[in-house]
């Protein structure tokens, strides 16, 4: 497979289309049937206009999510099912112990059309296409429904376990987690990164924040807003992408060669972001802000490698004694050195050395760090 080639111009191009989606309604007048025949049934709040087997009620204690793009929000719904023939269907409560939960992303149609006329990066129409594809809520999280009146596109899904995300789980306490629980975090986000590449899809935005518990025990990824399908040849062979003017992903988590606009491999830059999440579970602390000499804690942990140094190594101290103790990021940089020397064992000091190479050819493969040391073995720290 050779990954070095110039980028082919005549690889189709993928587009995602509104019609990926049912239309909505939210009827006035929708009858509920409820256990109790005197209890006023609180009214369904979204279903198909068409076709529809089930519909979803608000849960009303549970507050929006504001969405971080200003797009919309997130709302939580229990589902209702159909009952009867669909020309005089009704929707019944189910009881407490059968009832399934859902996420509602909703999203302001104006404010998405705007975004993508402007050529944004984040699509959610390629978002409900590579779930409708690929989710299976064992690696992908999988899209119940999408659906759209005149003001919003709603994207439903199931709703995370009560961990949340990765990114509460990681960041959440006031110490790293449990050694054994992060490696087997680690090795479910490979498992997951391999998933993906046998679509041949690139995630591009692998951050701890965009992977969900469905249980405490079943880690899925979501939010593929932002991925794409890596380029073939006229061969089939792979090769590289060619970089956008837009940097994607989350700076804190791209690879350099994305931040460089270089041509890039995107199962490459995942494995990248995924190593950066495995530092994250390790230590409980962020590894850098950009990827870039010109950041403090880049230069420290990748450049002088001191996030995979069994000790403080000459170049490490160099950027040390670069730092003054009235600088604004020394605190932070402290909890660094000590979490390095605290928190980062050999074995996964040795798979974070070879999964950080700036040279993307010399980096480990995903098939060399699955088959490493740290992942293979539960007693390897």
């Amino acid at each position: 497979m050779d990954q070095r080639q110039s980028h082919n111009s005549n690889i189709p191009h993928e587009t995602f289309q509104p019609e990926l989606v049912w239309a909505a309604t939210k009827p006035t007048n929708a009858v509920v049937l409820r256990s109790d025949p005197h209890e006023t049934p609180p009214p369904v709040y979204l279903l198909r206009q068409e076709q529809s087997r089930e519909a979803y009620a608000l849960i009303p204690d549970k507050e929006p999510i504001q969405n971080h793009r200003h797009w919309g929000d997130i709302v939580f719904a229990v589902v209702y099912d159909g009952v009867g023939d669909p020309g005089s269907r009704v929707f019944q409560a189910p009881s407490e112990h059968s009832a399934r939960f859902v996420a509602i992303k909703r999203l302001r149609l104006a404010a998405v059309d705007e975004y993508l006329q402007k050529g944004g990066s984040e699509n959610p129409y390629r978002d409900i296409c590579r779930m409708r594809d690929m989710g299976d809520n064992i690696h992908v999280l999988q899209c119940i429904d999408a659906l759209r009146d005149d003001d919003f596109l709603y994207i439903v899904t199931p709703k995370a376990c009560e961990l949340g995300t990765l990114q509460d789980a990681t960041f959440g306490g006031s110490e790293p987690m449990d050694r054994n629980r992060a490696k087997m975090l680690f090795r479910k986000i490979l498992q997951i990164l391999s998933y993906l590449d046998s679509f041949d899809i690139s995630h591009r935005d692998f951050t701890p924040d965009n992977f969900i518990f469905l249980t405490p025990d079943n880690l899925v990824v979501f939010d593929l807003a932002m991925s794409h399908r890596i380029p073939r040849n006229e061969q089939g062979e792979r090769i590289l992408a060619t970089p956008q003017d837009t940097i994607f992903g989350s700076f804190g988590y791209i690879a350099p060669e994305i931040a460089m606009s270089r041509m890039f491999d995107g199962l490459a830059a995942d494995l990248w972001s995924a190593s950066v999440i495995l530092y994250n579970l390790l230590t409980s602390r962020p590894l850098y802000r950009f990827p870039h000499p010109s950041d403090i804690f880049f230069r420290y942990n990748i450049l002088a490698q001191a996030a995979f140094s069994p000790a403080l190594n000459e170049r490490a101290i160099e950027v040390l004694e670069g730092v003054s103790e009235h600088d604004e990021f020394f605190s932070m940089l402290m909890k660094n050195v000590m979490a390095n020397l605290n928190y980062i064992g050999p074995s996964s000091a040795e798979l974070l050395k070879h999964s950080f190479e700036i040279d993307p050819q010399f980096r480990w493969t995903l098939r060399q760090v699955m088959q490493s040391q740290y992942v293979q073995h539960m007693d390897a720290m």
